[in-house]
């Protein structure tokens, strides 16, 4: 059985990497050379000038703090467009642009393995067609929009918000809350490439330059790990577990022995 790990990595050929989402925006802007970013947004945007870059980040989830939000938005109104998908998306990110997400970590038992479908509403090729496959439901979504700068641009099966654009300045902000949406599963089911296409369809045809991101979808494993072995260490967690106390104590008693 092959891996249902949630990569999203580009160079991840499995289920849940993104591989062919790669070489699918590497064949929408094909004038383009797809550059790597390997550091936090802050450093990126230090580092680059642009007024017209698409920025690409396809994660588990995004964890931002205040510096790299700021800089988030001083990229996108200086005209440039970032395009991110994550299932869970910080709440410091959402509350900066008026917006908040319902979060689903773990579906209910029956809703595992259901023909899950979602759609995008554009007016580019086949608008509303529905995109389907059989593997975790699309739940996520977007609720207490800000319409004065927000417009929904795609919907769950329930119907419900999981793509928005949030405008800025010259530029534009892309949030889709289903990241499953662009793995090389989703993307590999009869017509399903079309809905990476549509997605894409509302960015700037011709940018100055594509980033991908190589930091945010990795960012995730390593905070989960730091977490569980920090959560593990603590006294708390040993005492929850009467063998493990028990050890513990014994350990104790012999060291001041």
């Amino acid at each position: 059985m092959p891996s249902l790990t949630e990569s999203f990595s580009k160079n991840d050929n499995k289920p849940f990497g993104t591989n062919i989402a790669y070489r699918q925006l590497g064949a929408i802007y094909n004038d383009n050379t797809i550059w790597f970013r390997k550091e936090s947004f802050t450093r990126t945007w230090k580092e680059i000038n642009d007024t017209s870059s698409l920025y690409v980040c396809i994660a588990p989830a995004l964890h931002v703090n205040d510096e790299e939000i700021e800089s988030m938005m001083d990229y996108i109104a200086a005209g440039n467009e970032l395009f991110i998908s994550a299932g869970y998306i910080d709440p410091l990110l959402l509350t900066k642009i008026n917006c908040n997400e319902m979060f689903h970590a773990s579906p209910a038992r029956e809703e595992m393995y259901s023909y899950m479908k979602t759609t995008f509403s554009n007016g580019i090729a086949e608008p509303g067609s529905p995109y389907s496959y059989y593997y975790l439901p699309f739940r996520n979504y977007f609720f207490n929009l800000d319409s004065s700068n927000t417009r929904v641009i795609g919907y769950n099966e329930d119907k419900r918000p999981n793509a928005i654009v949030y405008f800025r300045g010259k530029g534009r902000l892309f949030l889709h809350c289903d990241p499953r949406a662009f793995s090389n599963y989703f993307l590999l089911q009869e017509k399903n490439y079309k809905y990476l296409q549509h997605a894409f369809a509302f960015t700037r045809s011709y940018p100055g330059r594509v980033y991908w991101d190589d930091y945010y979808h990795k960012l995730w494993y390593r905070k989960k790990g730091k977490n569980t072995r920090k959560d593990f260490s603590t006294f708390g967690e040993i005492m929850k577990y009467p063998q493990l106390a028990y050890a513990f104590w014994i350990s104790i008693l012999l060291l001041l022995l």
